[in-house]
C-alpha cells in the first residue's frame, strides 16, 4: 500500500490513482505579429510532422486539474 497525502496510490502492488496532480501552464497575452506567425509556421513545417493545427490545444477538457500561469506580454 502507498498513500500520498491521503489518497490511496498503490494497492497491493497495482497502481489504483496517479494522484492528485496537477498541470501548468502558462496562458500568455500577446500583440500579433503576422512575421512571427510567419516565422513560427514555416518553422513548424520544416522540423515536425504533424500539422501545426494539430498540435494546438484549445480546450481545457484535455488537462483534468490545471493550474494557469496567466502572463500580459502585451504592449
Amino acid at each position: 500500500y502507498l498513500f500520498k497525502q491521503g489518497e490511496l496510490i498503490i494497492n497491493e502492488g497495482e497502481i489504483v490513482s496517479n494522484g492528485n496532480k496537477r498541470t501548468l501552464w502558462v496562458d500568455v497575452k500577446t500583440n500579433e505579429n503576422p512575421q512571427v506567425q510567419r516565422d513560427i509556421a514555416l518553422k513548424f513545417n520544416k522540423f515536425y510532422t504533424i500539422n501545426q493545427n494539430n498540435y494546438e490545444v484549445a480546450s481545457h477538457h484535455y488537462v483534468p486539474n490545471p493550474y494557469v500561469i496567466e502572463i500580459d506580454a502585451t504592449i
